[in-house]
């Protein structure tokens, strides 16, 4: 006996990744003929409807869906069944019921992947020799599997759908199948708001740490741990539907991607800290130096009135204050006073007027002597920072976005060749 099948979509809901399955609202109607329950036409009785009684009375098809995990009948007013039979023994048999159904999916391209899902159909207690299994074929494949109209996924668009006729062999004899293999796109809009765009922001503020100073390592090392644990939670989040597989999928390559620049950031603080640390240690080795020199350079003066004129100290006396100036070359001009001044209470002078250093300096001038550098205001302090961290800082600026933006785009290009639905 054949039996046609056709089916009516009412609704798909959401693909579950993490339980690999789905489920499906559908009206499964077949068609078969029964000699036996033909009767005669009249005007007034063309088709006969009966009720669901009824059909524990005739004969049905065992149909089963093989790939199911879980199924029901909706019974809400009444059981949702219909069966109809012409006079010629025609049957029409139609029932309503909601179906979770196993769906491998393959997650490597994860989002941008196109996934298939199949419903087979199957005769439980018949062989394909006693019932066998047709798609009602009519006019195309629309009229076969029919889509409701307003049906609409949050996160799949329907873009094809297959269908089979097969025979599947067991121990006990081959079975009539039907396959109907529905072709899903996942939509993109939801993974751009919440994953993609989140974490290319995240990155692009880890790089404003490039133009903050190297002497600001409370905001440095704040920034950059912040984008780091910011990015461990958009991970989290993007990772919490899905199933642990083996495999990589792309999007965790684009949150690996962002989670190396952003902890590169940082790490580029750690290299820019390290070269200033390194000149700090040299420079107060040399400072240590100059403040011995110093303090030999002051016993002397207290034995030898006259100032030095050609030497590295210069003291002199104005109304019981004294002014201690120390020349020092030009492959050094910075020097920590400070220092000086904890150790040394002795040598924190008042500063004279302005006028007398005026005074000062156009005596200096008036006098032609080598070219010198010398101590700014004791209280002022001085910025000094190595060459190489900002060297290092001023091309980070350059390499972390173009990089980020080649490797972002080979990642759109790799994985998402075909359209992109939103």
């Amino acid at each position: 006996m054949d039996v046609r099948v056709d089916l009516l979509v009412s609704n798909i809901w959401a693909i579950e990744e993490a339980r690999m399955d789905f489920t499906i609202d559908v009206y499964l109607r077949q068609y078969w003929e029964d000699p036996r329950l033909s009767f005669r036409e009249t005007d007034v009785q063309k088709t006969l409807t009966l009720n669901r009684q009824t059909i524990d009375e005739i004969w049905v098809p065992s149909t089963y869906f093989f790939n199911a995990k879980k199924a029901y009948f909706h019974d809400v007013t009444t059981d949702n069944y219909l069966l109809q039979i012409q006079p010629s023994g025609s049957v029409f048999y139609s029932v309503r019921l909601t179906v979770t159904m196993a769906c491998k999916l393959n997650l490597q391209m994860f989002p941008h992947d196109v996934q298939t899902c199949t419903v087979m159909l199957e005769s439980y207690g018949y062989q394909a020799t006693d019932v066998y299994y047709k798609w009602n074929t009519r006019n195309s494949t629309g009229d076969v599997v029919y889509i409701a109209e307003d049906l609409e996924m949050p996160q799949f668009m329907i873009t094809k759908v297959e269908l089979e006729e097969r025979t599947n062999i067991y121990n006990i004899g081959p079975h009539s199948a039907l396959v109907a293999k529905f072709t899903f796109h996942r939509r993109l809009g939801y993974y751009m708001i919440q994953t993609y765009v989140p974490s290319m922001l995240t990155v692009t503020i880890s790089w404003f740490a490039f133009w903050i100073s190297p002497d600001s390592p409370p905001a440095r090392v704040g920034l950059g741990i912040t984008t780091v644990l910011t990015m461990i939670t958009i991970s989290n989040s993007a990772r919490a539907p899905l199933p642990k597989v083996s495999y990589t999928k792309a999007i965790d390559w684009f949150l690996l991607m962002c989670l190396v620049y952003v902890f590169g950031a940082l790490m580029e603080y750690a290299i820019v800290n390290f070269y200033s640390c390194k000149v700090q240690h040299k420079r107060q080795k040399d400072n240590r130096k100059a403040e011995q020199e110093l303090l030999q350079q002051e016993s002397e003066i207290d034995e030898n009135p006259n100032p030095f004129l050609n030497g590295t100290v210069k003291k002199e006396e104005s109304n019981g204050s004294y002014r201690l100036a120390v020349v020092i070359d030009n492959k050094n001009p910075f020097f920590p006073r400070t220092q000086l001044n904890k150790k040394h209470s002795k040598l924190r002078f008042p500063r004279r007027s302005k006028k007398k250093e005026k005074d000062d300096f156009e005596e200096s001038d008036s006098t032609p002597q080598e070219k010198r550098h010398y101590f700014w205001d004791p209280y002022e302090t001085a910025f000094m920072t190595s060459e190489t961290a900002y060297t290092v800082d001023k091309y980070a600026r350059i390499y972390f976005p173009v990089t980020f933006a080649v490797l972002n785009s080979v990642y759109w290009i790799v994985y998402a060749p075909d359209k992109v639905i939103f």
